[in-house]
């Protein structure tokens, strides 16, 4: 069969596309599941105050801290990217979602929601903050760390796992994808947060 020239010079571009991908856009791993163990992911302190203590955590007490420090009976945390345009899309969901776990009442379990750009510089994740005026703390995970220990997950990722739960601590939630319904989520949520660990 002769060789196509125009065929050959497409294949070329698809290549080269696909090398420079993203790796939030293509994931040749599995995603976490729930029952896998939470990775050991170290966080700076919040600069703001205000953000600090959403998260029960004492700035003064040190410079960065553990995702299991976190005072909550269930930590939810959004893995995205500021150039994922499915993160973008769903940016006003997740703080709906974020307001609707505020309005809960004071008896109900406590929720905390955080998330963490991956591959993106902390200006950048501050560029996504004020884009879609974000409420809730987010991180930067600039060198990718946090995102290979996730297995490289494409975005947007929800996990989710209860603090106070023995070590090893493992996810009890693992969404990829958009939320279907805020409030379908939001119970979903706070009956992981009441559920005791076996």
């Amino acid at each position: 069969m002769p060789f196509d020239r125009h065929r050959g010079t497409a294949l070329w571009v698809l290549l080269i596309l696909g090398a420079a991908l993203p790796v939030w856009a293509v994931s040749q791993t599995a995603a976490p599941e729930i029952g896998d163990p939470l990775p050991e992911i170290a966080l700076p302190m919040p600069d703001n105050p205000q953000q600090a203590h959403y998260l029960g955590l004492d700035p003064l007490n040190a410079d960065r801290f553990d995702l299991t420090a976190i005072a909550a009976d269930l930590v939810v945390v959004e893995i995205f990217s500021m150039y994922c345009p499915h993160c973008q899309r769903e940016a006003p969901k997740v703080n709906t979602l974020y307001e609707a776990l505020q309005k809960r009442p004071e008896a109900a379990p406590r929720i905390r929601l955080l998330g963490i750009g991956v591959g993106n510089s902390p200006m950048e994740v501050d560029v996504f903050r004020k884009t879609y005026d974000i409420a809730f703390p987010l991180f930067s995970d600039g060198d990718f760390t946090i995102h290979k220990q996730l297995r490289e997950v494409r975005t947007p990722f929800f996990l989710a796992f209860r603090p106070g739960d023995p070590p090893p601590h493992k996810l009890q939630l693992a969404h990829l994808g958009p939320i279907d319904g805020v409030d379908a989520f939001v119970d979903r949520l706070d009956a992981i947060a009441r559920e005791q660990t076996p």
